[in-house]
């Protein structure tokens, strides 16, 4: 610039002596301002330059952030269409290629798009934050979702979408597990105050029928209704069952005995067109349980098994191992770490549908016709399993069959050999001094007549505190005390502790409805039974024959 203007200015004057001074100021200002011009020029190129490049690299890293993260992120114009979409494409209901430009209130699913649209305009109205959910159908199964909508500026709305069907099932669980656990305490109370009714109804039906001249019409009623409260005992045993209230006779065992011990009845049980099948693991880890209540386990899932195919099937038995070197929620069933015998019982029947599923183990729930099922066999099922510290789950497909699984625990012990001892015979009349403490006034009062009819002294009380006065006053021993365990104001264990220490000799025998209420504790020290309600007059005198010959150990 500045040898430009001096040619010009020779040519104009003659030469560049001739030049006026001012005017070689005024070309040296102008070249330096060029100057400065040009330098500030190629200073804003290279900052545009390194501010493009760095753009670029915060574009592709932020892509790289919306691709790995789970969400999905929408930005939406003031009509709510798509203008533009980041993050991962499973959770989208049409091609991701296709979604630019739509509606997201538009989308095709039942109450969604209606969701979208109000949430939009609650955006547009109050420029605050929305969230809704909702639910809809993807590549075959249902997910749930949560959508946060956001106002940004230049009236465009920002829409992030979050899978959360995981943390809705794991919702659902818990739910499904306090609803049975529920279910299961007012199940066993019912149990127990129904067993106290019915220990009075058999113990009376049995001093009945033994004052009733055999082959009598009268004797033929009172076997009716003996064997109506037996039905009725059985009951609030499923009951106490499902509620995890039994009293269990744990010991070591290898389930591939117990199939092998049941085999035989299933077979009969099933009947010629169904075909069982095992498939045992040689090497099954031990479990602890109670072999009967095992037992019963795998007959009432055989006979849900064979309701279930009517016109014949198969039925498989299988076990094997699980090893979890971690805490692991597996077919929705918590478990930790550790060995497990796993119990397999399935079907080729009518299966169950899905919204059935989550109520199959609740009491009195059955989807057979009536007067062809109580409900109540797998709600058993679920509280031995329970109560033996395991865990089951069931898979079933519709016309196609079912599945139940069954997690036990694995014992450190080897298994136990399995023997059956003989009952008990009934002894001899007694004689014996008994102390009777029971609330129950009508339980109360049968124990007293049974036992009088059968020779013995009775002094009955109507709760531990009445129990201890009566005992104060006895002039001679007291042999025996009979009471229930949950009592108000006393226990019967509290009771028992208070009279041993007055009686060393004396024998106790504990009476309840409740089987976590065994004082575990105390009969350690022998000398001591339990009786679980309801009973019969038979199975009591027997116990109480059979305590009496025994000797508290020192």
């Amino acid at each position: 610039m500045h040898s430009l203007l001096l040619r010009q200015l020779r040519r104009h004057f003659g030469s560049a002596d001739a030049i006026p001074d001012g005017w070689k100021l005024f070309v040296e200002s102008v070249d330096s301002a060029y100057r400065q011009s040009d330098a500030d020029r190629r200073m804003l190129e290279r900052s545009l330059e390194l501010s493009s490049q760095e753009l670029l690299q915060a574009n592709s890293e932020m892509r790289a952030v919306f691709q790995a993260f789970p969400d999905l992120f929408f930005r939406l114009d003031r009509e709510g269409r798509i203008v533009d979409y980041k993050g991962s494409g499973k959770d989208l209901c049409v091609a991701s290629e296709e979604i630019i430009g739509k509606r997201i209130q538009d989308v095709p699913v039942t109450g969604v798009g209606a969701a979208f649209r109000d949430a939009l305009q609650q955006v547009r109205d109050t420029s605050s934050i929305v969230t809704i959910e909702y639910s809809m159908p993807i590549q075959g199964s249902e997910r749930y979702f949560e959508a946060r909508l956001l106002p940004m500026m230049h009236d465009q709305i920002i829409a992030i979408v979050r899978n959360i069907t995981e943390r809705r099932h794991l919702e659902e669980q818990l739910i499904q597990s306090q609803k049975m656990e529920a279910i299961g305490q007012l199940a066993g109370g019912v149990a127990h105050d129904f067993n106290n009714i019915l220990t009075a109804i058999l113990g009376y039906a049995d001093l009945m029928l033994a004052d009733l001249p055999a082959g009598s019409h009268l004797e033929a009623y009172g076997s009716e209704v003996k064997v109506a409260a037996e039905r009725g005992a059985a009951l609030t045993r499923q009951l106490l069952a499902f509620s995890r209230r039994q009293l269990l006779q744990v010991a070591i065992l290898d389930l591939n005995e117990v199939v092998g011990e049941v085999e035989q009845m299933l077979r009969r049980l099933i009947g010629e067109n169904i075909v069982l099948v095992t498939n045992l693991e040689p090497e099954l880890t031990r479990v602890k349980a109670d072999p009967t209540q095992v037992q019963q386990v795998i007959l009432n899932l055989a006979l849900n098994a064979r309701d279930a195919m009517p016109g014949g099937g198969a039925l498989s038995i299988r076990t094997s191992n699980l090893a979890l070197v971690s805490p692991t929620t597996l077919e929705g069933a918590d478990l930790a770490a550790g060995l497990y015998a796993v119990l397999e019982i399935s079907d080729t029947g009518a299966g169950m549908e899905p919204e059935i599923l989550p109520r199959i183990f609740e009491p009195f729930f059955t989807t057979k016709e009536k007067g062809k099922g109580t409900g109540l066999g797998l709600a058993t099922v679920y509280g031995i399993v329970r109560q033996s510290g395991g865990m089951i789950t069931v898979e079933s497909v519709p016309r196609r069959g079912s599945t139940f699984r069954i997690f036990l625990p694995g014992a450190t012990q080897t298994a136990e050999p399995r023997s059956s001892d003989p009952p008990a015979r009934v002894g001899p009349r007694g004689y014996e001094t008994i102390l009777l403490a029971e609330d129950e006034e009508n339980v109360r009062t049968l124990v007293r007549t049974v036992l009088e009819s059968i020779g013995y002294t009775v002094l009955d009380a109507s709760g531990g505190d009445h129990a201890l006065e009566m005992a104060d006053r006895h002039p001679g021993p007291i042999h025996l005390l009979v009471t229930d365990i949950v009592m108000p104001q006393m226990s019967g264990s509290e009771l028992a502790k208070r009279l041993v220490d007055r009686f060393p000799a004396m024998k106790v025998l504990f009476m309840s409805g409740y089987a976590e209420k065994y004082p575990r504790g105390f009969m350690a020290t022998g000398g001591s039974a339990f009786l679980q309600k309801p009973f019969t007059a038979a199975a009591l005198a027997q116990q109480i024959r059979i305590l009496l010959g025994t000797d508290r150990a020192p």
